[in-house]
This record gives structure tokens, sequence and C-alpha cells, in this order.
């Protein structure tokens, strides 16, 4: 998973804790700002921003 702040010109790795597994649905709840990350057999990955 990676983030970019700028508009695509650089990107960060923010899947620290993301097992490799794809990745089947992302989800962001604004409210939370908590990123979710449902993935094929291991289970839901979350991330706080």
């Amino acid at each position: 998973m990676f983030q970019s702040k700028d508009r695509g010109l650089t990107w960060t790795d923010i899947s620290d804790g993301l097992l490799d597994k794809n990745v089947t649905h992302l989800e962001f709840h604004a409210s939370s700002r908590t990123l979710f990350a449902g993935t094929y057999g291991a289970g839901i990955w979350k991330k706080k921003f």
C-alpha cells in the first residue's frame, strides 16, 4: 500500500503490518480517518491517518 501527498510525484510505503495477500476491498472512513483493506485470506488491515 502506497500513499502520495504530492499528486503522484513521490510515494511512501504505508503497508506496515499488511500481509502479502491480495487486497479485494478498500474503504476510507473520513470520520475516524481510518483506511481499511479487506484481503483474500488474511482478514482486514487498518491504518489511522
